[in-house]
Order: C-alpha cells, then structure tokens, then sequence
C-alpha cells in the first residue's frame, strides 16, 4: 500500500485538500462541521502527514484538530521556503510557486520528500 500525503489550501470560508498518489481532490467549507468531517475522512484515509500553509492564524482550528485526532500535520512557513529557495534546490521552491486553485496538490506533492 502506498503512503498518502494530504496537502491543504487554506482560505477564509473553505479549504481545497488533495490527497497523493490517490489523485483526490476536493473543498471543504472551513466551518466547525466541515472540520470535523475533514478529520473523520482522514482518520479513515490514515494519511502518512497533512501540510497546510500558515497563513495568519487561519490554520490554527484545522491544525489543533488533527492534532487531538493524533493525524500528522505540519504547518508550512511560505517565507522559510522562499528564503530557502533563494540559497538551494531544495522542495520549498516548488511548494513557494503556488499561486492556482490547486495550491493544495502542489502542498501533497511537497509532502512526498519531506
């Protein structure tokens, strides 16, 4: 079985998700019910990490809730990544190019290196 890796795009009334290498792909309205629903569709997946973007605070709920659900999340730093790509090769210089409505597949693709 394959390893899955989520990314999250974050905004202020949804959040797009993408799942690897399954090719999902859907939106979530970022209430305390689409929260919850998105926390019990990946206790079901058992992704190996969700990435999301910081931005401002907005990622905070999402973040704490899959943390009390034991799911692996990690909060991405998009400044770090830029400062990073500005020196290396490294995978943050991808992630640091999203500017589409599928941010969140380009987060699940750089989950697979880290």
């Amino acid at each position: 079985m394959s390893k899955r890796f989520v990314g999250v795009d974050l905004g202020l009334h949804s959040f797009d998700v993408a799942v690897r290498p399954d090719r999902l792909h859907w939106v979530v309205p970022y209430t305390p019910e689409g929260v919850s629903e998105f926390v019990k569709r990946m206790t079901e997946l058992r992704p190996q990490l969700v990435v999301m973007e910081a931005c401002g605070n907005l990622e905070r709920p999402l973040a704490r809730a899959l943390e009390q659900s034991t799911i692996p999340a990690a909060v991405m730093n998009p400044l770090r990544c830029w400062r990073d790509s500005l020196s290396s090769s490294s995978q943050c210089r991808v992630l640091f190019r999203m500017r589409t409505p599928r941010d969140s597949v380009t987060l699940s693709l750089g989950a697979t290196s880290w």
